[in-house]
């Protein structure tokens, strides 16, 4: 699977899970794909905004710019994760 392909199908995993990836996110080369569906996992298991920033605080994910919440207090926007 590609790179390109991944990033597509991780995206559209979270967004259906009310998430949204940033689209910035460079194709990442093959040894960094593990990294990517890694941190992409702990994130679809993150259904709450605390919990996202428990990941942060724990150093599973890092996010160059913040993690949004909606009223409900679950995860509405990522800006840009970075391995």
């Amino acid at each position: 699977m590609s790179g390109q392909k991944l990033i597509g199908d991780l995206s559209h995993r979270i967004m259906s899970r009310g998430m949204n990836l940033a689209k910035e996110i460079p194709s990442p080369m093959d040894q960094e794909t593990n990294f990517l569906f890694k941190a992409v996992r702990h994130i679809d298991l993150a259904s709450s905004y605390g919990e996202a920033r428990r990941l942060v605080r724990r150093g599973v994910i890092r996010v160059n710019g913040s993690i949004e919440r909606n009223e409900l207090m679950e995860v509405s926007k990522i800006d840009i994760i970075t391995f």
